[in-house]
């Protein structure tokens, strides 16, 4: 396999549209879709099932982009990485972040290690939290932000951040007329709340946390982003909940947030990562990582 095969690989995969991939790169349809051809007579498999309406992955081109985008970062990496300037190396770092991880927390520790390590480059991948499991564990990811530990021999973890869980309403609820709410009233409203497999909000602590006053919470619909829990609670499906650290940078005028008055367990941000001495840059990450912010 040549790298210029798996680049135009990746890019059908990531766009399912031959045309649009080949305005991508830069080159003609045809010839993209010989490279295709000549990467699936090399595997010996078919990549991708295409009809006049759609292209899709096969099961086998799935495995592959997997291996592939980790592939092309190492080689990206390789080339970044063996170029010098007066005699300075150059660090790049890739970190794995899915929804639910707090983003102004996340800017300003890069805006802080941008400023104070300029040669470190730092790389962040949005990705479901199986995928930034797998690619950490392939070598793709140096360290991931996670909402939960414990991935299995090989990868540790640290709680990087611990924030405080708030009750998400709309502006015209009857409870947003107090200034703190318990969650043992919050749980008898409906419930909006997110999918275990997304790691937003960290569910599996949030839902912890739920079970201390209730058994059946009343889950009346779930979310596979922050977003949409915003725009859900809005149009009044129901309470959400989710940390302050994750909602800062969250503002309007339909939404209020409320702390938890009787709730003083907080939410953990996890940052994991291969169990070997990390390498300088990864070091100095983890630095300001732990910073309080």
């Amino acid at each position: 396999m040549e790298l210029r095969h798996l680049r135009h690989f990746v890019a059908v995969a990531e766009e399912l549209h031959f045309q649009r991939a080949a305005d991508r790169i830069g080159i003609e349809q045809s010839p993209l879709s010989r490279s295709i051809r000549n990467l699936e007579q090399q595997l010996g498999v078919m990549l991708f099932e295409r009809t006049r309406r759609s292209t899709r992955l096969t099961l086998a081109g799935e495995r592959l982009f997997v291996h592939a985008r980790a592939l092309l970062a190492a080689a990206d990496e390789a080339r970044l990485d063996v170029r010098t300037k007066d005699g300075d190396r150059t660090g790049h770092l890739h970190i794995g972040v899915c929804d639910g991880v707090p983003l102004p927390r996340l800017a300003r520790l890069l805006a802080s290690l941008r400023q104070t390590t300029p040669h470190i480059s730092v790389h962040v991948h949005e990705m479901s939290l199986v995928q930034k499991v797998y690619e950490l564990r392939c070598g793709f990811l140096d360290a991931a932000l996670a909402p939960e530990s414990g991935y299995g021999k090989g990868i540790v973890s640290e709680a990087i951040w611990r924030d405080p869980l708030i009750a998400v309403m709309p502006s015209k609820h009857p409870l947003t007329q107090r200034k703190q709410v318990a969650l043992v009233d919050v749980v008898l409203e409906p419930l909006v709340l997110c999918q275990r497999d997304t790691g937003l909000g960290h569910q599996c602590q949030i839902e912890q946390i739920i079970r201390t006053v209730t058994a059946t919470p009343n889950i009346t619909d779930t979310a596979a982003t922050l977003s949409m829990l915003v725009a859900l609670v809005i149009a009044g499906y129901g309470i959400g909940l989710a940390t302050t650290a994750q909602l800062e940078a969250v503002s309007a005028s339909e939404l209020v947030l409320r702390p938890l008055s009787d709730v003083s367990k907080l939410v953990k941000t996890w940052l994991m990562m291969r169990a070997e001495t990390p390498a300088e840059p990864l070091a100095r990450f983890i630095e300001h990582a732990r910073r309080p912010t």
